[in-house]
């Protein structure tokens, strides 16, 4: 009996081990942050896919390294920073290089500006960056909730309990509708109207942010038609032009004809995860102890709860400890005639 409990066991065991390399393997996994280039009504625009149902990811605005006001070249801010994913941020004046819209990262308000459609990122209860990396890969975090809210040319905006914002526009979409008009935003500016390169983001109805790049020059009008034709229900544009920048996975695939003073990034933030071999110790005595309640002369299992350490001897005899993310102390059964080494 006791001969064919161990073939079980290790059959379990090395089928855990190849289903959890499958969900370790990024080859293996399905990418959150994607890019495709796509042709939509006769424009050629870049897009990149961010998975918001990811809890791993994390929206931020990058600065320069002088801070606000400063300009730096994109290159150089997506180097420091490190993200996954980055495009140009909101509107800036050339003159002063300070933001026309206001910019809000980690929950801290940098710059409050009066021009443009706020978009906000956000998680259920306020996690910030800083406590979502601190939560193991095992607990659940809420993904984020993003919001385009329109507002007016001096509006203000109370930003307790936002993560991630800023303003910017004009407005494209709002739940599938046109609703573009840049005067009411503030928008004025004779450059921001007429056809050139443009850069936007929207939300679709399955909560995925939308970093587009529309290469070929349109209107705010051709730019909204883009944005709901790749299937954004919200969507606003972000500064274009010469200040058009787009970064994926280590490469530049669109390079700025100017230094910038602020950008959209996509973050993976990095969680504490049990080690592989520990999780697979921990199935495997799960199993245990289900068995053992079938068979009351099986080794006993007992399970603390201390962080990751490899394999040690238990300062008791006859009683090896493995401490992982649920650490198992197996002790033999009294009643028990095998005895696990010393």
């Amino acid at each position: 009996m006791f001969a064919l409990l161990r073939r079980v066991l290790i059959l379990f065991a090395l089928v855990s081990v190849v289903a959890l390399w499958v969900t370790e393997c990024p080859e293996a996994a399905t990418q959150s942050v994607t890019l495709c280039k796509r042709s939509v009504f006769g424009a050629v625009a870049y897009v990149i896919t961010v998975d918001l149902n990811d809890p791993s990811l994390h929206v931020s605005i990058g600065l320069p390294a002088r801070g606000i006001p400063a300009s730096e070249s994109f290159w150089k801010m997506v180097n420091r920073h490190a993200p996954l994913a980055a495009v140009t941020g909101t509107y800036f004046d050339t003159r002063t290089l300070y933001p026309v819209g206001s910019i809000v990262t980690g929950g801290n308000r940098l710059f409050e500006g009066a021009i443009g459609t706020v978009v906000c990122f956000f998680r259920p209860g306020g996690m910030s960056c800083v406590e979502v990396s601190s939560v193991r890969s095992t607990d659940v975090v809420q993904p984020y909730v993003v919001r385009f809210i329109p507002t007016r040319k001096g509006d203000r905006f109370d930003w307790t309990g936002i993560d991630c914002g800023l303003r910017t526009g004009p407005k494209l979409l709002s739940q599938g509708m046109y609703v573009l008009d840049p005067r009411r935003e503030g928008f004025k500016s004779p450059g921001l109207f007429g056809d050139r390169t443009r850069m936007a983001l929207g939300l679709t109805a399955h909560n995925k942010l939308l970093l587009v790049s529309v290469r070929t020059p349109v209107t705010f009008g051709k730019c909204a038609a883009i944005m709901k034709a790749l299937g954004a229900r919200e969507a606003a544009c972000l500064d274009g032009g010469s200040s058009s920048a787009m970064y994926y996975r280590g490469k530049l695939v669109l390079r700025p004809g100017r230094a910038l003073t602020n950008i959209l990034m996509v973050k993976k933030v990095d969680r504490p995860t049990p080690p592989l071999v520990a999780r697979v110790v921990d199935a495997v005595g799960e199993m245990i102890s289900a068995v053992r309640n079938e068979w009351p002369a099986c080794p006993s299992l007992i399970v603390r709860r201390p962080w990751s350490v490899p394999l040690f001897p238990s300062p008791h005899p006859n009683e090896y400890a493995v401490m992982s993310s649920s650490p198992l102390v197996f002790r033999p059964c009294p009643r028990s005639p095998y005895r696990l080494p010393s």
